[in-house]
């Protein structure tokens, strides 16, 4: 049986030996699917790609969300040392003195 690429290599003028375009055992003198083949590692390409943009973006989005942490928690300490949050309790009433 002739696989689709095999039909659209044929539209475009390419014939290839029924050796590269066939799997093994599916005809006399079938070696590879090579059409098949090369789709296979087409698409494993382009997985490998997006894995790989998305690993990297992730790790840009991880260093941006250290920076905001690091930068709460300086803002929080240099207003803690500097007096302002002494009269707040917790639940945002005044703490009294």
């Amino acid at each position: 049986m002739v696989g689709l690429p095999t039909v659209i290599l044929h539209g475009l003028g390419i014939h290839l030996p029924v050796a590269i375009t066939n799997a093994p055992g599916s005809a006399p003198g079938a070696i590879i699917n090579l059409p098949a083949l090369l789709i296979v590692m087409l698409i494993t390409y382009v997985l490998y790609i997006g894995i790989s943009e998305s690993a990297r973006i992730n790790s840009i989005i991880v260093g941006i969300k250290l920076v905001v942490i690091a930068a709460v928690i300086i803002v929080g300490r240099v207003l803690r040392q500097a007096g302002e949050l002494e009269s707040v309790r917790a639940d945002g009433m005044d703490g009294g003195d």
